[in-house]
């Protein structure tokens, strides 16, 4: 029910038009208009029931980041023709994007946990 629902519907309905038709391809398509599918219906009900979400900004540097990765593996595997030096070159490119524009967000979040955790271990330690 609700938004799981429909995006499983999505994702059913994907599935049966564009596997017969381009295969892995079509099941890898699928998959991502039925996450799309969730996201945005994810996103309607929070914003409708929590609080307002900006994320046009992390959105952006995200699909820039990406775009950058795509351009990154298919360049590099049609000059050397390895997809896994592409990949594995193509994912340090995303990282490294991601890393320079989420940099002071990654940062704080790692100090909190970081800063959380031994109290954690010290509770977990004192029950068992």
């Amino acid at each position: 029910k609700g938004s799981p629902g429909a995006a499983q519907r999505s994702a059913v309905a994907a599935l049966v038009a564009l596997v017969p038709a381009f295969g892995e391809i079509g099941a890898a398509c699928a998959l991502l208009i039925a996450n799309l599918v969730n996201f945005a219906l994810v996103y309607y009900a929070v914003r409708r029931r929590v609080a307002r979400i900006r994320f046009r900004e992390q959105l952006g540097e995200a699909l820039a980041a990406v775009c950058l990765a795509f351009a990154i593996f298919y360049g590099l595997a049609w000059m050397n023709g390895n997809v896994w030096i592409a990949a594995a070159v193509a994912g340090l490119a995303y990282g490294a994007v991601m890393l320079l524009s989420q940099g002071r967000r990654v940062h704080s979040l790692a100090k909190m946990v970081l800063k959380k955790a031994p109290a954690r271990a010290v509770k977990e330690s004192w029950a068992g």
